[in-house]
Formats: structure tokens, C-alpha cells, sequence
């Protein structure tokens, strides 16, 4: 990785950020200016484009909180923060380490510092939405281009969880750069866990059709793929050399609209959201006006808001639902073949998940709330 050099406490400092024409201009001036390094805090506070590169993450309030209203609403879908067979470990194993690509706000590993202060936590994303102060002492943040690599050695992590990312590259980025690094600083025996959505559409009306349809339009034009949960494992399994012992995968389902719940109420106000801060975007190949777009994104929130019949607290009729597939795969590094990148510095820990060994009965091993 160049300029990239992991310290004796763990830390990775990057002595030579340069900022690529890929990356979106709302950045980079801002990553220009900074040469990353994490931060040593102790404080124990609580914290409750165009281009190549395709993230469209901004600097902004309403992407930090779009970035936690899906963080509790899996949270409420699966009833924990992760579902790998790792608890155990995380709770009596020391300097376990876990990763979070595309972190985002930070929410998720500030949780699970808070709850396995033993482990050490990483998270990385190309804009700094994460907490630089007050955090947790195990915690970790630094900014990453994901498409120029991680910068970790091989075999570094125990625990690599990415969520949400399911828009952010081309399917050329996810299978030739991301894929790969994923496994490269994965552990023999350790696990990476996706967590994404798909929409599932039953039957809607004209005003969702033309929004959705736009939505879709535009993600195909630019090489992505909206319904990454589905490949996510066999693409694991076909891009890399390495193999991967054990894949599971479990899909849940709920109702969008009132009637559904909490969970519901977060992604209809996030996709309603979505079709609002693209409008500039999908107006450009829709060929309607501007007045006539807002009153469609108007007649879907109507739609959302009057389309559940309810008896008895049940949902009986729901136009639009969504499901939430979830991929645990273990890797076993002992077959993988991999021309590995060139190791610089030694972390002198060598622990794997080797402890957990019946994946298949115990994948549902969940976090603190369902483990115990």
C-alpha cells in the first residue's frame, strides 16, 4: 500500500494521501488537507458525481442521520448487531479485531466497543462523518479510498462486517478491488458478514413506477447493481482464490408504510428521502418537470401512508415490502492460494475464530442481547 505503516499499538497512518479526479468533488479539497491518523483518545463519553468512484456519501446532516436510521432499523429486523459466531470470542479473547467497511457515522462499532471493551475496533470510509475526538479507546476510525486498498496487512482481522454499500461501486469494483481486499485482510477461519436490502414490489402505482423505474434507470447506466445481496456470496466464491468453508445466508421480510411499525416508518422515510436528494439527478433522464416530480414523490408518501389494511395490529394487505438478506461467510485461508502484497511490519497476534467450529449450528450466535 505505499505510504501505509502499522504501528506497534495497531495503528495505520497513511504518509502519502493523494486525492484521485475519481473521487466526488464534494471532498476532495477536504481529504487534500488531511493525512490521517488515528486518533489515541481515552475518553470514555458516550456517543449516542460524477467520475469512477461512485460514492455519493456528502458531508452533511442528512447522510449521518440517513446512516443511523438504517443502523437501528437493522437493528430491529435482525434483534442484534451482528449475527456471525463470534460472541464468545469477542467476549473472552483478547485484541480480536474487527472491521467495519464503509462505516459511516460510526454507530455501529460504537456499540460494540461500548459492549466488548476487550476487542479492538476499526472503521473506514472516505469521509470523516465518524466521531475524531470523543470515543472509546478501542475504537479506531481512518479515511479510506476503497478502491485503492485497505490499508492492513493480510490476515489482520478476525471480523469484517460491511453494510449499506450495495450502491457505492460499479460491479466491476466490487468483484476486481473490494472483494479481494475484504479476503485478503480477513483471517483463516474468520467471517465476513453483509448486510443489505432489496425491494421487493408486489404491485404499486404510476407515481412509484416512474421514481422507481428513474432510480433503477440511472443505477444500471452506471454499472451498479441494486440487488448486491443476492450476489454478494457466489461472487465471493468466483472472484477470489481463496475458499470459503461455510456461507450462510438468511432473508427476513417486512411491510413498508404505517401500518408496519417502526421499522417500516425508517425505510419509507428513507427511501422517500432517497428520491428527494436524487431529483437532480434522475430529473435529468425523465423528462418531466419539476413540479410534476415532487407531486410524484408526494402521491408515494400518500400511497405508503394508505395502502395497509390492518385487523388485529396484523398487516393484511401491503403493496410494497422490502427484504433484508443477510450473508455470514467463513473463510479457510489454508487453501487459498493468494499472491499476497508485500508485508512491511508484523502485528504479532495470530489469533483466529478457530474456536468456533460448528458453523453451521451455531451461526445465529448474535451479540450481547442473544448471547449469553
Amino acid at each position: 500500500m505505499g505510504g501505509n505503516q502499522i504501528s506497534k499499538n495497531g495503528s495505520v497512518r497513511n504518509n502519502n494521501v493523494t486525492v484521485s479526479s475519481r473521487r466526488n468533488s464534494r471532498i476532495k479539497n477536504r481529504l487534500s488537507l488531511i493525512n490521517p491518523e488515528f486518533d489515541s483518545s481515552n475518553s470514555s463519553d458516550d456517543i449516542n458525481s460524477s467520475g469512477k468512484n461512485k460514492y455519493k456519501i456528502s458531508l452533511n446532516e442528512h447522510d449521518i442521520d440517513r446512516h443511523q436510521q438504517l443502523h437501528y432499523a437493522w437493528r430491529l429486523v435482525w434483534e442484534t448487531n451482528y449475527s456471525s459466531p463470534v460472541g464468545h470470542v469477542l467476549k473472552n479473547r483478547n485484541n480480536v479485531r474487527i472491521l467495519d467497511v464503509g462505516c459511516g457515522s460510526g454507530v455501529w462499532l460504537l456499540e460494540m466497543a461500548a459492549n466488548y471493551q476487550n476487542a479492538n475496533f476499526f472503521g473506514v470510509d472516505i469521509v470523516e462523518s465518524f466521531p475524531t475526538e470523543i470515543k472509546p479507546p478501542n475504537v479506531r476510525f481512518q479515511l479510506v479510498d476503497l478502491q485503492n486498498g485497505l490499508p492492513y496487512p493480510e490476515e489482520y482481522f478476525d471480523f469484517v462486517v460491511i453494510r449499506n454499500m450495495q450502491t457505492e461501486f460499479t460491479v466491476p469494483e466490487w468483484r476486481e478491488t473490494i472483494l479481494p481486499e475484504l479476503q485478503r485482510v480477513l483471517k483463516s477461519g474468520g467471517f465476513i458478514e453483509s448486510n443489505e436490502y432489496i425491494w421487493k414490489i408486489d404491485e404499486m402505482d404510476a407515481a412509484f413506477n416512474l421514481l422507481f423505474n428513474a432510480w433503477k434507470s440511472n443505477y444500471k447506466e452506471r454499472d451498479i447493481e441494486i440487488h448486491i445481496a443476492k450476489l454478494l456470496p457466489d461472487w465471493l466464491e468466483t472472484t477470489t482464490t481463496c475458499t470459503f468453508a461455510n456461507t450462510h445466508q438468511e432473508t427476513r421480510s417486512h411491510p413498508l408504510g404505517t401500518a408496519g411499525g417502526e421499522v417500516a416508518k425508517s425505510f419509507q422515510d428513507i427511501i422517500l428521502n432517497d428520491f428527494r436528494t436524487n431529483k437532480s439527478r434522475l430529473l435529468s433522464q425523465m423528462n418531466i418537470s419539476s413540479k410534476r416530480y415532487d407531486n410524484a414523490v408526494m402521491l408515494v408518501q400518500q400511497k405508503f401512508q394508505s395502502d395497509c389494511s390492518c385487523d388485529g395490529g396484523q398487516v393484511t394487505k401491503q403493496s410494497l415490502g422490502y427484504l433484508y438478506p443477510k450473508s455470514i461467510i467463513r473463510l479457510k485461508k489454508s487453501l487459498c492460494p493468494l499472491i499476497r502484497r508485500k508485508r512491511t511490519t508484523t502485528t504479532g497476534d495470530n489469533d483466529t475464530l478457530n474456536g468456533t467450529q460448528n458453523f453451521k449450528d451455531n451461526w445465529s450466535d448474535g451479540d450481547e442481547d442473544n448471547n449469553e
